[in-house]
């Protein structure tokens, strides 16, 4: 079975609720389904495929299938490569190419720097070999073989909420001696919601609260490991997440910032929270020198005397939860220098 990659420069998976720092996903269901991620280098012919997870008895949804990558609008030129899923002599079954495109920058010239692909296509129990292949010559630039065993894993304990934090560890083991890889979701509700909060080689992790939406009855940590291919998974027992509070940051200006005397000052900052996403502009609130002077995302300070000021942004999410963030910048006159006037 060969399927091909669409692939737009930096690809990031489609997060309907445009979180930053989490991956939002359907729960998937009926049907058997492989996660292949990797990177291309094209100037240098190579490639490279990161662990692989199966999901046993699951399937994408359409709206899934039509979002799972994210492209830019700058496409070059056509490249085609190919996943293939290999039985013991062949194909498992009938390839089914797509075509992978190298972005360009808007003056026209590649980008230069490896691409990133991930893609889920419906995984056939009697693969031995996964392998991404450049199909203009048939070249195997990477592969991933199937080894006889399952690996295993198991939480050490009940998952902790220590402070702000989450803390959690498991073991995994391995018959065949693979190097294992995990993968750490969190869901709020157990049916329609997970985020991707580990992925590497550890046995343990602290989660900060400040990121994960507050749990409904039903949520858990469910955990994947890989040896490379064959996956196996443990749900663990529930974990109660309180509400939390939202998270103000100030992008412009910087604290410390000297900005010109005479120059408008422009002001920039957002407010995200947990529950709610990036909050709407009437929960942002500004203050100068602990004077409100300014609703919303953006604007600008004008007419400033010369001085140090102290600019602070107060969010406020749907539970009347508050947080914020102050900076201080510095607005002064521009220095000359004066050279002697020589005359002769």
């Amino acid at each position: 079975m060969a399927f091909g990659l669409h692939m737009v420069g930096h690809l990031q998976r489609h997060r309907p609720d445009q979180l930053p720092d989490a991956l939002w996903q359907n729960l998937l269901q009926n049907g058997d389904t492989a996660w292949i991620r990797g990177t291309i280098d094209v100037d240098a012919g190579t490639a490279a495929l990161l662990p692989i997870y199966q999901h046993p008895e699951t399937q994408l949804t359409a709206n899934q299938q039509g979002n799972w990558l994210k492209a830019s609008a700058n496409q070059g030129a056509t490249m085609p490569y190919a996943i293939e899923l290999m039985g013991r002599a062949t194909r498992c079954c009938t390839p089914n190419r797509l075509t992978l495109t190298t972005p360009k920058w808007n003056s026209g010239h590649k980008v230069h720097e490896p691409l990133q692909f991930a893609i889920t296509i419906p995984y056939n129990a009697s693969t031995t070999a996964i392998r991404l292949v450049r199909t203009s010559d048939q070249a195997v630039l990477a592969s991933r073989l199937v080894s006889a065993n399952l690996p295993t894993v198991a939480f050490a304990g009940p998952a902790q909420i220590v402070g702000d934090e989450i803390q959690v560890s498991w073991t995994g083991a391995d018959t065949d001696g693979d190097d294992l890889w995990y993968v750490l979701q969190y869901s709020p509700d157990g049916v329609q919601r997970f985020a991707k909060v580990v992925d590497g080689t550890a046995g343990s992790a602290t989660i900060p609260l400040q990121y994960l939406p507050a749990s409904t009855g039903d949520e858990g940590l469910m955990l994947f490991v890989t040896d490379g291919v064959n996956t196996s998974a443990v749900v663990s027992q529930t974990i109660s997440v309180p509400l939390q509070a939202p998270v103000a940051s100030v992008a412009t200006p910087w604290e410390g910032e000297t900005l010109p005397l005479g120059q408008g000052v422009a002001v920039q900052g957002s407010g995200w929270d947990a529950e709610d996403g990036f909050l709407p502009a009437d929960d942002l609130i500004w203050y100068l020198d602990e004077v409100e002077v300014a609703m919303g995302e953006w604007f600008s300070l004008d007419d400033l005397e010369a001085g140090e000021y102290t600019l602070r942004l107060v969010v406020q999410d749907s539970d009347a939860q508050t947080s914020q963030m102050e900076i201080t910048f510095i607005v002064a006159a521009p220095r000359y220098s004066y050279l002697p006037l020589i005359s002769r």
